[in-house]
């Protein structure tokens, strides 16, 4: 199990379009048991990965549960987080 949490510069439709992108049918084909606006869960393998984003004081995060997709997470986490010397 791993959690992971990350500020991001994208929007929450932005960073939730990547996640159903990169986790669901067209990418790691885990299967979108739950899909909202600003949360989902993605189950397969025997494993699962929960993505929540949050907007705080303008200030917007990713968090990130997962079980038995942990390398696939980072890799995802890495993709939407801010980028160095990036601006709020």
């Amino acid at each position: 199990m791993l959690r992971l949490s990350t500020p991001t510069d994208l929007s929450v439709k932005d960073v939730m379009e990547k996640a159903m992108a990169f986790f669901g049918p067209e990418g790691l084909r885990l299967d979108p048991k739950e899909f909202g606006t600003d949360k989902a869960r993605f189950e397969g393998a025997g494993g699962g990965v929960q993505i929540a984003v949050n907007v705080v004081h303008d200030e917007t995060t990713v968090e990130l549960f997962t079980r038995e997709w942990d390398t696939q997470a980072r890799e995802f986490m890495g993709s939407v987080g801010r980028k160095p010397g990036s601006k709020m």
